[in-house]
């Protein structure tokens, strides 16, 4: 058994077989030991039981098994040891079982005594955990031991976490700020914009991003300190991302260390006009397209831009040229012409405008300016007229309001113009000269002008303007004459001369060009350095000339260098002039500086090499390499030792052969380490052996280092081998068995038949299934194969493959049967029809059987008329109770016996029809169950039939003189009776005189008819006689009269009634 630190512990003697590695998982530990005795040694069977479920089972050696034995350790620990005596288990030893740790700790790995808590930044939701999770990022983790995300922290504004388990958030860094929290990098760390700076970390807001002071600027973002102007410039507002150059003669003094706010020299009335300035642009090069007042913006150019040049109104000044080359010359030229337009802009109602223009060739209306919306649309401009003529309007819409002609200009040179307006009062001056003039109307000042050219016209038609333009300046007041004169004085900067450079505006002097460079013309803003392979040991040089060649052996790789440098180790130079050395070649190198020719570099030794170039020194082959030859130039020259060799130290010409009963698998070994014992199963007879011969199939060897053959055994009977090589033979699964030794594959290995099992690996024989149990398969590995015999059949010896099913007529009642006895016979009201049945059928309700051992639902009788069965499996019917019946057959209930209806009755149980009562006789109500329910029909009543609910009244004419009569008594002819129930004749009445009766039981005596008469009571139709002639009978009296009239005077009767 192996131990988690490193320690093992083996039981028993030698033998046996070795077993496969089985490692438990981790938190899962042995909590019983299973251990069956055998004759001779301890390793027959042992098998664990782990906290995970699983069953571990180490299968010896020996097949015989006896006593099974189970050990536990001591309550709620592991078990960690076993105790033997000889060759018996006695005892187990327990340990501490290891806990989960809980929520927010951990353990990295195996051998912990406490759990860690959650270091800072990191959190663990569940028990049991090898590690924690990272707080995500944009949060931090502010505690340690934290047992849910919802302890990460998010980042607060002004900070972020860049990364995942963060303990605290990074504050934005100075010149920033973020408005959002949560921020997972410094991306959200906005930059504070030009003319601000940030002076504190971890801002949250823009408003802490502080403008600069007036003196001082920032251009750039994210900055956190303004910058001081330096002399010879200023700021005049807050939050100024550029300082301006002094111009018009100004300066801002040193004495302060720069940082004015305001330019010196000069009156103070021309410093007032800096806040005025609106426009400025000064065509240098620096500055060719950008707004130096700050306020209106840059010019945007034509495809063909001017160019600037160094041929402005003063010596050494810039201006820009309008050559027109390869154009039309036309305004509508927007391809080659050559023109700036600016930004849109509106002109208040008091303004300055100045330029100083050469004119170059005098085309008439073509404009050195022309600002407005458009053709005719509020323009105002400077138009060439003439050679030595040019023209100021101004126009609101269409409507020129302004016409000012200016003579002479000065022809072949420059020219300075300025034209101002407040309200409709003006003042133009051209060369130092000034005229008043007076607008027609005041100026639109509402519009906002787009169309805004210097050099071109906002009508096609006209020409492109050719010459120069400088310091076009725009002025939000009308200027005085004092002011202007300081516009017009103004000489701007001079050109450095060469050999010389300015590198910032507002400088007083130019700087000489150091050592390394040179300058060769005016106003350079920098100077030249002299070139890779060249030096300058001179300042204030003014042509390439002033730069020296390096000698042969030495390099100058960077401009501007003074001196050059020796070609270092591993190269050389042949050259004079070189900007790099040469490199020793492939398989060469140098270890002095200062080589000037290929010969400097030397050959690499054998067992060396020099994969690249200008190298100091060759490689040594590695260990586990070997070289033979000399000037080797790449590793490839390095051969691998050999597999069963190796070479153990760098530079090595041969390998080591490994020993005999040793071998090596890998090529380029380095150390005899990589000489491995032959492994288990396997031998090597001779040295520098890359594989050692391996046992054949059938045999195995747990020998190591072997140098023979005699190390192979045979694997024992129930065991086999497949394969060559192996260290342990494997066995017969469970559920087989085998016979044969040195088995070379499972074919050998039988399975257990039907019946029997084998829950052991490597067995020689099986067992058999019990009595009452069979395996109806082969291969059963355990006793759960035997199946027990289901409820119904049975198996009376061991070994078998099938049950035995129970006749027809019997069942059996549970499993495992192991005798027909088993078998129970039906009983009554039951039957069964087939074989092997755990129950017999009963028989429906509504049928019943009387014998046991029925095969047969035949045997089920239908209950007859009377009676019924509710259950299943009745052995007889129940009879319906005394005043019910049933007509039918196959009753389920008593519901179905009907009760005795009105005037019946059922005398006994179980009839299938009712006795009606006699006649004469009646009963009311129903379920009656003897005659004593009939009653006598009372006198003056009857009852003509059976059965009868009631009876019925004698009628008139007719009279019941007792009780319990089947029929009434008539009154005579010649007699009637009206009342209907009489009990005596004497309801019979006589017919009066005048009517009769010819028959028995009359309700009503009949009337003589027409002509008739009768002159005695109770008289028949025959007693009626009729009227003799002479005589009548009136009708009025028909029937009643007892004697017939005379026919009265004057009338006769011949016949009779």
């Amino acid at each position: 058994f192996g131990f988690s630190d490193g320690s093992q512990l083996s039981y028993g003697g030698d033998g046996g077989y070795p077993q496969p590695t089985i490692v438990l998982q981790d938190n899962e530990y042995l909590i019983y030991v299973n251990w069956r005795s055998v004759s001779r040694y301890i390793g027959g069977y042992i098998s664990f039981g782990t906290s995970a479920g699983r069953t571990i089972t180490l299968q010896g050696s020996e097949m015989v098994y006896g006593q099974a034995y189970t050990f536990f350790p001591d309550g709620g620990q592991a078990l960690v040891g076993l105790i033997f005596s000889n060759v018996v288990l006695t005892d187990v030893t327990s340990g501490p079982v290891c806990q989960s740790c809980d929520a927010g700790t951990y353990t990295p790995q195996a051998g912990y005594t406490v759990c860690l808590a959650c270091p800072l930044g990191t959190y663990s939701t569940a028990a049991g955990s090898a590690m924690c999770t990272s707080c995500p990022a944009g949060t931090y983790g502010p505690s340690t031991g934290a047992t849910s995300q919802s302890s990460c922290v998010t980042c607060s504004r002004g900070s972020y976490s860049a990364g995942l388990g963060n303990s605290m958030c990074v504050a934005c860094p100075l010149g920033t700020f973020s408005t959002g929290a949560g921020g997972s990098s410094a991306g959200v760390c906005t930059k504070c914009l030009a003319g601000t700076n940030g002076p504190s970390t971890g801002a949250s807001s823009p408003s802490n991003c502080i403008a600069c002071l007036p003196g001082s600027y920032s251009s750039g973002l994210g900055l956190s300190a303004c910058t001081s102007c330096s002399v010879g410039t200023f700021a005049d507002s807050t939050g100024a991302s550029t300082c301006f150059s002094c111009f018009d003669m100004a300066y801002s003094s040193a004495a302060a260390g720069g940082g004015s706010s305001t330019c010196a020299r000069n009156t103070q009335q021309f410093l007032g006009l800096n806040p005025s300035l609106t426009v400025y642009y000064n065509f240098n090069p620096d500055s060719a397209l950008m707004d130096l007042s700050g306020q209106l913006g840059a010019l945007s150019t034509s495809i063909t831009p001017p160019t600037i040049q160094t041929n402005g109104p003063w010596t050494r000044s810039y201006s820009a040229s309008f050559t027109q080359n390869g154009s039309t010359g036309i305004s509508t030229d927007t391809q080659n012409g050559q023109y700036y337009q600016m930004p849109n802009m509106i002109i208040g109602p008091s303004f300055t405008v100045c330029v100083w223009f050469y004119v170059a060739s005098a085309l008439k209306w073509s404009r050195v300016f022309d600002i407005g919306r458009g053709k005719d649309d509020g323009n105002l401009y400077i138009a060439i007229l003439a050679v030595d003529r040019i023209v100021f309007t101004s126009a609101n819409g269409n409507t020129v309001i302004l016409w000012q002609e200016t003579v002479p200009l000065i022809q072949g040179q420059w020219n300075h113009f300025c034209a101002g307006i407040s309200g409709t009062a003006g003042t133009f001056w051209l060369n130092g000269n000034s005229a008043p003039f007076t607008l027609s109307a005041a100026r639109d000042t509402s519009v906002v002008l787009v169309s805004n050219f210097i050099g071109r016209s906002n009508w096609v038609v006209d020409p492109l303007y050719q010459g120069g333009i400088d310091e076009l300046r725009f002025y939000s007041k009308l200027l005085s004459n004092d002011e202007y004169a300081l516009v017009y004085n103004y000489k701007g900067f001079l050109l450095c001369p060469a050999g010389t450079f300015s590198s910032s505006t507002g400088m007083s002097t130019c700087t000489s060009c150091g050592i390394g460079t040179f300058g060769t013309g005016l106003g350079r803003t920098a100077c030249t350095a002299c070139n890779a392979g060249l030096f300058s040991t001179a300042s204030g040089a003014s042509s390439v000339g002033a730069c020296a060649a390096c000698l042969a052996g030495s390099y100058s790789d960077t401009a501007g260098l003074t001196g050059c440098f020796l070609c270092g180790v591993g190269t050389f130079g042949t050259a004079t002039g070189m900007s790099a050395c040469s490199v020793c070649g492939l398989g060469m190198f140098r270890t002095a500086q200062g080589g000037s020719s290929v010969a400097a570099c030397t050959g690499c030794a054998a067992g060396s090499f020099a994969s690249s170039t200008g190298r100091t020194a060759c490689t040594a082959c590695i260990a586990g390499l070997f070289s033979t030859a000399s000037g080797a130039s790449s590793v490839g020259a390095c051969a691998a030792c050999l597999a069963g060799s190796y070479s153990d130290t760098a530079g090595l010409t041969g390998c080591f052969l490994c020993g005999v009963g040793t071998f090596g698998t890998a090529t380029g070994a380095m150390s005899s380490s990589t000489c491995l014992e032959c492994p288990a199963a396997s031998f090597s007879t001779s040295t520098g052996m890359s594989a050692c011969r391996i046992c054949d199939a059938g045999s195995f060897s747990t020998l190591t280092g072997a140098s023979n053959s005699s190390s192979c055994l045979f694997c024992p009977a129930g065991a086999y081998n497949t394969g060559t090589g192996i260290s342990s033979c494997g066995f017969c699964q469970s559920g087989t068995f085998g016979l044969t030794e040195g088995a070379t594959n499972d074919s050998t290995c039988h399975p257990c038949a039907a019946g029997s099992y084998g829950t052991g690996f490597g067995l020689t024989v099986c067992s058999f299934c019990d009595p009452g149990f069979v395996g109806i398969a082969s291969g059963g590995n355990n006793q759960s194969f035997c199946l027990a015999c289901l409820p119904g059949a049975y198996a009376t010896g061991s070994g078998l493959s099938f049950c035995i099913a129970c006749a027809v007529g019997r069942f059996g009642y549970f499993a495992g049967a192991s005798s027909q006895s088993n078998c129970a016979v039906c009983s009554r009201g039951s039957y069964n029809t087939g074989l092997g049945v755990s129950v017999c059928s009963l028989c429906p309700a509504g049928s019943y059987n009387v014998r046991t051992g029925a095969s047969s639902n035949l045997a089920c009788a239908v209950c007859g008329g009377g009676v019924y069965s509710t259950a299943l499996g009745a052995s007889s019917c129940i009879p319906c109770t005394a005043g019910s019946f049933w007509t039918g057959a196959g009753a389920t209930n008593s519901s179905m016996c009907s009760w005795c209806g009105l005037g019946t009755f059922g005398a006994g149980s179980g009839i299938t029809v009712c006795a009606g009562c006699a006649q004469g006789t009646f009963a009311t109500g129903t379920g009656g169950f003897s005659s004593a329910v009939c009653t006598k029909c009372a006198s003056g009543t009857f009852g003509t039939v059976s059965a009868l609910s009631s009876c019925n009244l004698c009628g008139a004419g007719l009279f019941g003189t007792g009780s319990g009569i089947s029929s009434c008594l008539l009154c005579p002819p010649g007699a009637f009776s009206t009342e209907a129930g009489a009990v005596r004749p004497s309801v019979c009445v006589a017919c009066p005189a005048g009517a009769y009766s010819t028959g028995s039981g009359t309700s009503e005596c009949s009337v003589c008819g027409s002509g008739t008469i009768s002159t005695r009571q109770g008289s028949t139709r025959m007693s009626c006689q009729d009227c003799p002639a002479a005589t009548f009978l009136p009708p009025t009296s028909y029937g009643l009269p007892t004697a017939c009239l005379a026919c009265a005077a004057g009338t006769y009767s011949a016949q009779t009634r």
